[in-house]
């Protein structure tokens, strides 16, 4: 009787084989999902592929397609609005709204 007792602890406690490789595929499956999303978001589908036949975790795949993006995007910005633009322009306030319903406003005697 003593060695039952013994056998039973050391006994190791029953894994459930199915239930974590169910666990796994549904982790894997939902990883994979985050992944292609990441890809279309960044207007990469194509990089998909690559990331799932390497098995990337979908923090790789999101710092990884970040830095695409950057590199993809290095030139300097260049804007097209020179500093000046604008403010040459004298106010028109014979034509402006404001102006206008203020006036409508002080004729009707309003304050």
């Amino acid at each position: 009787m003593a060695d039952e007792i013994v056998e039973q602890q050391n006994a190791a406690p029953a894994i459930d084989v199915e239930a974590i490789k169910a666990e796994a595929r549904k982790q894997g499956y939902a990883d994979a999902c985050e992944i292609v999303q990441l890809c279309a978001l960044a207007g990469m589908p194509a990089k998909a592929a690559a990331l799932l036949a390497r098995q990337a975790a979908p923090a790789d795949a999101r710092q990884q397609l970040l830095e695409a993006r950057a590199a993809e995007n290095a030139g300097e910005i260049h804007s097209h609005v020179m500093p000046d633009t604008g403010t040459q322009s004298k106010p028109n306030v014979e034509n402006n709204p404001v102006v206008k319903a203020v006036e409508r406003l002080i004729a009707k005697g309003g304050r």
